[in-house]
């Protein structure tokens, strides 16, 4: 069985109300649950909007010591969000299909300034087949990132361990 642990660097993660309005609204709206890799993309999409009630519920949000007011505090400052993503890796385990993505992003803050992070999400489903309501979707478990000196164009997404890890 897969242990659970708190997020690790959460709070790197967020370092943004994103964007104004205007350019908010010039985004093209992304909400899709259909793999990990789409899963990552919505995220990043409803932070880059401001929609951060959207990317708080692509989390388990019962791990301890979060909530959605924190979270949105997080981001104070950021304007942008880019990233790239890493090969993933999936395994089954207990009736759920865990996979582990890595990946790297780039935050850029309102007086311009830019942080780069190295990190790695893990996502979550229930076994559809097996799942009674209320239906849970994909989700994110897990996740981490540290931050990288490098700049993000030179960065490569790195390697995940969580399931490797049992």
């Amino acid at each position: 069985m897969m242990k659970r642990i708190k997020i690790v660097g959460l709070a790197l993660l967020m370092s943004a109300p994103m964007q104004n309005a205007t350019v908010a609204q010039e985004i093209e709206y992304l909400d899709d649950r259909s793999s990990p890799q789409t899963l990552i993309a919505s995220y990043f999409n409803a932070l880059n909007k401001g929609d951060f009630a959207r990317a708080w519920l692509y989390w388990d949000n019962e791990i301890e010591g979060t909530n959605l007011e924190d979270f949105v505090e997080g981001y104070t400052g950021v304007e942008k969000i880019e990233f790239k993503l890493g090969h993933p890796g999936s395994e089954g385990a207990a009736g759920s299909i865990f996979t582990q993505v890595p990946y790297a992003m780039m935050t850029l803050d309102e007086d311009g300034w830019t942080e780069t992070y190295q990190g790695c999400f893990l996502t979550r489903i229930a076994t559809p087949n097996i799942q009674s309501p209320p239906y849970l979707g994909l989700h994110f478990w897990e996740g981490f990132l540290s931050p990288v000196e490098e700049k993000f164009e030179h960065v490569s997404p790195g390697e995940c361990s969580y399931l490797t890890q049992k």
